[in-house]
């Protein structure tokens, strides 16, 4: 269960992480 939980944070960090870079990436 514990690997679970954390695989899904894993996930969400990894999706946050494309929508800061996706957001940099239009402000240049």
């Amino acid at each position: 269960m514990m690997g679970l939980f954390e695989q899904y944070q894993f996930e969400i960090i990894c999706s946050i992480c494309k929508g800061l870079k996706s957001r940099v990436h239009e402000q240049w």
